[in-house]
């Protein structure tokens, strides 16, 4: 049976259509949803029907319901006309009201834009709910985890495709290392560029400029170009004429490849994980290295793979230890199954899930959306808690009210309705006001965020859907208790003197109002240890040398003339020292190899994977990491077969020699390589702060990729880079010169949680600010409804700190319930949320402390003014006051 439209949208819509044309639109309703079932998913379909109905919600085309009849149109006016002399009445409240509400819906609205912009990401392409990408997962015979990849080898993907039938696609892409183009004299210099399947436009939706999705990629040397990069190209006319056919130069390192444009495409989604300028076949690679293709299906982690998955991946899992045996080959210590997994992660999961190793495109964080979302619940749920206190703290001053409507002969049903229209028209003028200040402030907030959240915002009807449920949420959830509670007032009332609120001495106010201080605390307390992590980071002893270093990528053109490039820049009066390295700290660790040490049998590999990098004899000099033992390495001279090695100071503990001099001059077998280890270096943070410091081993640098100079305190770093600059060109490098600060590079690790920082801060002020107005407005009812009490306690002596305990001292076992509370609520998430850093500070005790004390000062601060105002007041006016 085929998948149908949601029956409870059905149902609705047979309730409030017209009859005269309820016939029509539901058939044209179900044709349409039959025809989105074959671009989109079920679940999708359904929430596209269920959008489609709220917009039939118009009044010409619904009958008039019962609500909307004369009488209770006459009803509802006089409802309205009764909110606008009570907020008139009482303007103060009001105001509290709808501030609080106005801050809570900018807040959750921002919020709300953020959260739904990224969970969108990959939900527009096609079997986006059955594409998985394959990620590869590393074990030592131990079973534990060592390294997980996102990426996998490049014949995994058609591996897996020929051995189980539930793969019904598959894709491969292969990030180019940012080659520069040219097009006759112009050079476009570290571009986005991808090899991939020609199976790449199945999985991701491409529109096509020119040129035809099934010939695009099916010559080696055929390119695709996006929209953007054709007119950077070829100019801004560039659509006047086709481009297919024309060529492009490809530079990268000392090659220059060829390539035929068969397709221009619009640029690719920004609610994307992928974002590439050029596409090329994979094919192209393959012919280059096929040898690299025929590898075993783990290893050489450069690939990521994604498969199409109608029936999901439960048999390939089953049969998945049996598929590594037979393609992988037993290892030496370990069946390749204990060895190696492979997870399987859904398409829309990627982007909020790419905390692994070798992330593709942009990433998101799913903890920071967790957050946001559990903010932005907390922010309007204060200022509903806020409305309902108020309103229910009023009740003394309405009971007389609802008793003569009732004698009027007003039904409760009546009452109820008085306050829910009430509730209404606050919430309704708060969300106007919010519209107009995110309106104004969400440019502001996109650069912030660095995302386009209002793109394509009218498409995203679960978004409209969701605000709409969360307005009428906030609505029931601030309207419907005030309006029980004081609906509730009896006939009788009208006889007494006075009246008491329903409930004994601690009622569900009383709750509401702890509600408010354990969100204020928590608050605090979280504000507390986020500030602290962050500047521990900032203040973290790495272990290297992080200031004063400036890095960058060597092309191969100018290895060969590496010395003679490291004496024409240390030339320069200001620059220490020069060092070349494969990969520059305040990065990842990616490439790990077996290594063997000597034993009575021989040699025996060590029971864990150590990375490597390659490094000069300078590389101490210039990032001040010394060695605990031995000595730097030398490059081995042309023709010697045995190499150095140089490990630190965790790997040779892990290896068993506590005393680092030890395993100086002991054998060692690395990857391809045999040699003696002729040095322990110490211990540094090579990776961020959220990672051990691993196991590690130093190669020579015959091979390297990377350069980093030292300059002095008293440099001029615009002068240092222009003489770099000038011995760069002199030597004729083919790249262009990008330098980069060390600093900033170990900065951008923690760049997102640094957004992070201030975002919570952000909007956790504005809670803080709503939570403040509530109890504001507390504070100042409840000396309002004591002011003959105070009156009274004036005249008969009491001094003013008298009369601000006796108002002060109901607050004081609410917020003491609130700080026990907020304390272990926040604790325990406290807890949780460093344990993504190995390197953090204890929780001291004044985290829980201060929060306390600011919560108590805010209180009593308030309660003195308000106080102090009343007790200066005539006390013939405060005696009139009831």
């Amino acid at each position: 049976m085929s998948p149908q439209p949601p029956r409870l949208i059905i149902a609705l819509l047979d309730r409030i259509l017209l009859p005269e044309i309820h016939e029509d639109i539901m058939g044209d309703l179900t044709e349409e949803f039959h025809r989105q079932l074959g671009q989109r998913s079920v679940a999708r379909s359904r929430w596209w029907y269920a959008a489609q109905a709220i917009r039939l919600c118009r009044p010409r085309l619904v009958r008039k319901p019962a609500m909307f009849h004369r009488n209770n149109n006459l009803m509802f006016t006089a409802h309205l006309h009764t909110a606008w002399r009570q907020i008139q009445h009482h303007r103060q409240s009001a105001f509290v009201n709808l501030l609080g509400y106005t801050l809570a819906l900018v807040a959750v609205a921002l919020l709300w834009l953020y959260v739904a912009h990224e969970k969108s990401y990959d939900q527009h392409h096609p079997h986006a709910e059955e594409t998985y990408r394959i990620s590869s997962q590393q074990f030592n015979p131990d079973g534990e985890l060592t390294r997980h990849f996102e990426a996998s080898a490049p014949r995994l993907g058609p591996t897996l495709a020929e051995d189980f039938s539930e793969v019904a696609d598959m894709v491969r892409i292969f990030p180019w290392n940012y080659p520069s183009i040219m097009v006759g004299e112009k050079v476009l210099h570290g571009q986005q560029t991808a090899a991939v399947d020609p199976s790449f436009f199945n999985f991701f939706e491409t529109k096509f400029i020119q040129g035809q999705p099934d010939k695009a990629l099916q010559n080696p040397h055929s390119l695709v170009v996006t929209a953007t990069k054709a007119e950077a190209l070829f100019g801004p006319d560039w659509r006047e004429e086709s481009l297919v056919g024309k060529l492009i130069d490809f530079t990268t390192q000392d090659t220059t490849l060829s390539f035929t444009i068969t397709a221009v495409i619009e640029d690719m989604p920004r609610q994307q994980h992928l974002q590439f300028n050029y596409l090329c076949p994979l094919a192209y690679l393959e012919g280059l290295q096929p040898a690299r293709f025929q590898q075993r299906v783990m290893g050489d982690y450069n690939f990521f793979t994604y498969l199409h998955l109608p029936n999901g991946y439960d048999n390939i899992e089953a049969g998945m230890a049996e598929f590594i045996d037979r393609h992988q080959g037993p290892g030496e210590d370990a069946a390749a199954s204990e060895l190696y997994k492979l997870y399987f992660q859904k398409l829309t999961d990627i982007h909020l899930d790419a905390g692994h190793n070798g992330v593709l495109g942009v990433a998101g964080d799913l903890q920071q959306v967790q957050i946001f979302i559990a903010i932005g619940l907390l922010i309007g749920i204060v200022a509903c808690v806020n409305y309902i206190n108020l309103a229910t703290a009023r009740f003394r001053r309405r009971w007389r009210e609802m008793a003569v409507r009732k004698v009027n002969g007003a039904h409760r049903r009546q009452l109820l309705g008085q306050f829910m229209v009430e509730t209404w028209l606050m919430l309704t003028s708060a969300t106007l006001l919010a519209a107009g200040i995110v309106a104004l402030t969400v440019d502001m907030w996109e650069a912030f965020v660095d995302r386009d959240l209002t793109t394509g915002i009218g498409q995203m009807s679960t978004l409209w859907v969701g605000f709409a449920i969360l307005l009428g949420s906030m609505w029931v959830l601030s309207g419907v208790y005030p309006a029980l509670y004081l609906s509730q007032v009896q006939i009788g009332s009208l006889l007494h003197s006075k009246s008491e609120a329903p409930g004994g001495k601690y009622d569900y106010r009383s709750v509401l109002v702890g509600f408010q201080y354990v969100v204020a605390i928590g608050l605090l307390i979280s504000l507390g240890v986020i500030n602290r992590q962050f500047n521990y980071i900032d203040t973290f002893e790495t272990g290297f040398r992080r200031d004063r270093i400036v890095h960058f990528r060597m092309p191969g053109a100018l290895r060969p003339r590496a010395e003679t490039f490291r004496a024409e820049v240390t030339k320069h009066p200001d620059i220490e020292s020069i060092t070349y390295n494969s990969r520059v700290p305040a990065g990842n660790l990616g490439d790990a190899l077996d290594g063997s040490l000597p034993d009575v049998e021989g040699m025996t590999t060590i029971p864990f994977r150590l990375p490597f990098i390659t490094i000069d004899e300078y590389f101490s000099d210039t990032y001040q990491v010394q060695p605990v033992a031995g000595s730097m390495l030398t490059i081995p001279a042309e023709g010697d077969t045995l190499m150095e090695f140089m490990v630190n100071e965790t790997a040779a503990r892990l290896m068993g020699f506590p005393n680092p001099a030890d395993i100086v001059g002991q054998r060692f077998e690395y990857g391809w390589g045999k040699g003696f280890i002729v040095g322990v270096l110490e211990d540094f943070h090579f990776e961020s702060l959220r990672e051990t410091i691993r196991p590690m081993t130093y190669m020579p640098a015959q091979w390297f990729s990377r350069a980093s100079v030292a300059y002095s305190s008293q440099a001029d770093l615009a002068d240092v880079y222009h003489h770099i600059q000038g011995v760069w060109d002199e030597m004729g490098s083919p790249m262009s010169f990008r330098p980069e600060m060390l600093e900033e590079r170990y900065q951008a690790q923690y760049e997102a949680e640094a957004r992070t920082q201030k975002m919570i801060r952000w909007f956790s002020t504005l809670a803080l600010l709503v939570v403040a107005l509530g109890i504001l407005g507390l504070v100042q009812f409840a000396v309002e409804s004591r002011t003959k009490e105070i009156g009274i306690r004036k005249v008969l002596g009491a001094r003013m700190g008298q009369l601000i305990w006796v108002i002060g001292r109901p607050f004081l076992i609410i917020i003491g319930v609130g700080a026990v509370l907020a304390t272990g609520i926040t604790y325990f998430l406290a807890q949780e949320w460093l344990t993504q850093f190995v390197f953090r500070p204890p929780l001291s005790l004044d985290l829980f402390i201060w929060p306390l004390v600011i919560a108590l000062g805010l209180t009593a601060l308030v309660a003195g003014w308000h106080t102090l105002k009343a007790a200066f007041a005539n006390p013939t006016e405060a005696l009139r006051s009831e």
